[in-house]
């Protein structure tokens, strides 16, 4: 898993003393490949500097860096060996709206380069919800859902829950899982039961495509 996939971790976890650009030469020396040579290295370092916005930071401490900037360098650490799977845990915790939104569109152009992005979030601000592929719902450590973002609507409207224009969508939908009422256990109970039957997994799986197909054409 090491190889193949990178974990940024909720907590920061890096070397408050060292500048940004000191501390991905030291990853890229833990990370990459001992053969790698010195341009290998810069080259690759060089790379996520300017797909992430790093230019303008790399010869500041990480003590002196915002949140949002933090969190684009732990971004980078896990990146510097390319690996095609990334996983983010709670990436947005901390933020403002303005820095979780930046972090997200970041993480949606590292998806867009072919990898495959994994993030847990609670609560994304509104707005954010829309801006992923697919989303995984849990309730009490069950499946309620698992297919494209825009279909989510679509399933809530069939219990007859109709987010509000002005409301947060994920709160909203995280209101309905987690609620104590007896008739939204037992829709919530309903989601949790469809969401394993095969008929299920084929129509997250038709959507899915064409949500991809769509995404792409454009």
């Amino acid at each position: 898993m090491i190889k193949i996939s990178g974990f940024v971790a909720q907590e920061d976890i890096s070397f408050d003393q060292l500048t940004v650009l000191e501390e991905l030469k030291l990853m890229a020396r833990l990370k990459m490949d001992s053969s790698s040579s010195k341009k290998v290295i810069k080259d690759r370092i060089d790379y996520l500097v300017a797909h992430l916005g790093l230019n303008k930071t790399l010869n500041t401490r990480l003590c002196f860096l915002s949140g949002g900037e933090r969190k684009k360098v732990a971004l980078a650490v896990q990146l510097i060996n390319d690996p095609p799977i990334l996983f983010c845990d709670e990436v947005t915790t901390g933020l403002d709206s303005y820095a979780a939104a930046h972090i997200i569109n970041t993480l949606r152009r590292v998806a867009h380069s072919g990898k495959i992005v994994i993030c847990t979030i609670h609560q994304p601000a509104s707005g954010l919800f829309d801006q992923f592929q697919e989303v995984l719902l849990l309730t009490n450590g069950r499946l309620a859902y698992q297919g494209p973002v825009s279909l989510v609507n679509d399933v809530f409207k069939n219990y007859s829950y109709i987010c509000p224009a002005t409301y947060n969508k994920a709160d909203f939908i995280i209101s309905i899982l987690n609620s104590d009422n007896v008739l939204d256990k037992n829709n919530v109970n309903n989601m949790c039961e469809i969401s394993s039957t095969i008929k299920q997994m084929d129509i997250k799986y038709n959507s899915f495509n064409k949500d991809v197909q769509s995404e792409y054409e454009h």
